[in-house]
């Protein structure tokens, strides 16, 4: 039996996003990957659309550090995209979630796309970051779904507003996690209500033998993510969502 729950009848994930963030081989602008990528991807991502970032100057996105690693074009699917940036591309998957396996196979022909692409000279970090949004309505206590123990001296947790971040590094990554209680996400005609809990699991920089081991790496970074995800669950949790055993 696998050691953590492979699907769930209730399954708490709204969005996954493989992320990639790479140097620019010189004289390469963004006008022209998405072309390229298209061309590789279309039959999966058909659709073609310029994000509002797109709207701005290159020099302001250039020299803006919150903007150099947003997306300005966007290759749109079923239940997924593509998004690409002047140094940053990610393969986005949201509800219905299809599982890691297939999530990995669209991961890897995105990221080899890319790199058939010849518009990076590096890749400087690669990430995987899951959303969730657990159930609390029965809870007065906002950490009470996880193994987690926050206390305020004489003060009482609030379900509502209450927002944690921290960061943690196993195994070479660098693993940030954030959790929110009272969130509301709609994803298509569906709306999740509870406490989002949002994991980013980040190598950086990215080891030079990544993309002849992109399967391996994909594996291991996924692998520190579901360890901290489960380990954060109470049993309680993980049972009402309804999980599967392969």
């Amino acid at each position: 039996m696998a050691p953590y729950p492979t699907r769930f009848a209730q399954s708490p994930l709204t969005e996954a996003v493989f992320e990639m963030r790479f140097a620019v081989v010189p004289g390469r602008g963004i006008e022209l990957l998405p072309g390229v990528m298209l061309a590789a991807l279309g039959k999966d991502f058909p659709r073609i659309e310029q994000m509002p970032l797109g709207t701005l100057p290159k020099e302001m996105r250039d020299t803006t550090p919150q903007l150099q690693h947003a997306a300005v074009f966007k290759l749109q699917g079923d239940n997924e995209a593509v998004l690409l940036g002047d140094r940053v591309a990610s393969f986005n998957a949201t509800r219905p979630y299809p599982g890691w396996s297939k999530f990995r196979s669209r991961a890897m022909q995105v990221a080899s796309a890319l790199k058939e692409a010849g518009h990076i000279a590096n890749l400087d970090r690669y990430s995987l970051k899951y959303v969730n949004v657990i159930d609390s309505s029965n809870v007065t206590n906002p950490t009470a779904p996880f193994n987690l123990r926050v206390e305020a001296k004489s003060c009482e947790l609030s379900p509502n507003g209450f927002r944690l971040r921290f960061e943690t590094k196993i195994k070479d990554f660098l693993n940030i996690v954030e959790l929110t209680s009272g969130v509301t996400i709609s994803v298509g005609k569906e709306k999740l209500h509870g406490t989002m809990i949002a994991l980013d699991t980040i190598m950086e920089p990215a080891d030079k033998g990544f993309w002849d081991g992109l399967e391996q790496r994909l594996n291991a970074t996924h692998d520190v993510l579901e360890a901290i995800f489960f380990e954060l669950l109470t049993s309680e949790t993980l049972s009402a969502m309804g999980p599967s055993y392969d």
